[in-house]
């Protein structure tokens, strides 16, 4: 049983660390994007 939840534990940490590396580059992309459109304009 125990092996089980870490085994999950491990699954959900592995998911809650992609979105959040997700997030992380999307808002950065975001935010060199309107930089850019900034300087442009």
């Amino acid at each position: 049983m125990s092996d089980f939840l870490s085994s999950l534990l491990a699954k959900a940490a592995v998911i809650v660390i992609e979105v959040l590396t997700t997030r992380l580059v999307e808002a950065l992309i975001a935010f060199v994007a309107r930089r850019f459109a900034a300087r442009a304009a």
